[in-house]
């Protein structure tokens, strides 16, 4: 679908070209203008869809996240209204079934066992409550860093994108730079450039996220992430106390870019803050 939006203004080129031999000049000025303008909405998708995406992914995780601990609670009941009966005499803790609680002198007599004690939220967890597997180990969730790297490109992107909406910064880096190194010429690889320098950039590592982002704009300069890319570059050489630098680069932002309204703004108001031109 992106790809038959960013073919469209050419192939809107080539009818008026072939009609009007004569306003050939004029339309390939349009055409840039209307470029421009696909660049932005295309990063607008993009930036929608992932969001959308990252929402479902997370509603499921939460619902099966909350399954298995209600399930787990269903087993702790049932096993200590199993162990009622005393199991054995030795002090210390003693094991009802997959069960671990503490020896209760009540217990040991026949009595039933006191009500758990409620230990807030965190004792909704399986290891909170005791609950192990058949070779006794406890069951532990699978947390969402731990699971596989996705084969496909989109799986990555989308999977590094939703660990920087839980700014898990590091975890977002290391996914961005993997995407990286394995899909260098995909359509998404302008964005996960970007995403990656802003991992850095919210690290506080301003120097390797200059770096990154000017690598991105000299890499993917017709990206529609390019424009912020840039942008992000001159705020991450103020950052680096390299006023004279950053000037400059929030200049070019309104010079070679002059369609991206929002990001010209936003360049304006960050050369004002570092006092350009005083």
């Amino acid at each position: 679908m992106l790809k038959f939006i960013r073919a469209l203004p050419v192939a809107l080129l080539l009818v008026f070209a072939v009609a009007h031999p004569a306003g050939a000049q004029d339309a390939a000025l349009r055409l840039s203008q209307i470029e421009d303008q696909m660049r932005q909405l295309v990063g607008q998708i993009e930036t929608l869809t992932i969001e959308l995406r990252q929402t479902k992914e997370l509603l499921a995780r939460q619902q099966a996240d909350t399954q298995f601990r209600l399930n787990a609670l269903e087993g702790g009941k049932g096993a200590a209204v199993a162990g009622a009966g005393p199991v054995e005499t030795a002090p210390g803790p003693q094991v009802l079934g997959t069960l671990a609680v503490p020896a209760d002198p009540a217990v040991a007599a026949g009595a039933a066992p006191a009500a758990p004690v409620a230990q807030g939220a965190d004792s909704l967890l399986p290891e909170a409550v005791g609950v192990t597997g058949l070779d006794g180990t406890p069951v532990v969730p699978l947390a969402p860093a731990a699971l596989p790297v996705p084969d496909t490109p989109d799986g990555l992107y989308q999977q590094s994108y939703e660990a920087l909406l839980r700014s898990q910064f590091d975890v977002a880096q290391t996914g961005f730079g993997d995407f990286l190194k394995r899909y260098p010429q995909h359509e998404l690889a302008g964005g996960a450039n970007y995403w990656l320098g802003e991992s850095l950039y919210s690290q506080a590592n301003y120097k390797d996220a200059a770096k990154v982002f000017l690598d991105g704009f000299k890499t993917y300069p017709a990206d529609p992430k390019a424009a912020d890319t840039l942008l992000k570059l001159g705020m991450s050489l103020k950052q680096l106390g390299q006023k004279p630098q950053a000037c400059t680069v929030f200049q070019s932002v309104n010079v070679k870019f002059p369609k991206a309204a929002d990001t010209r703004k936003r360049a304006q108001a960050e050369a004002k803050r570092a006092g350009c031109g005083a």
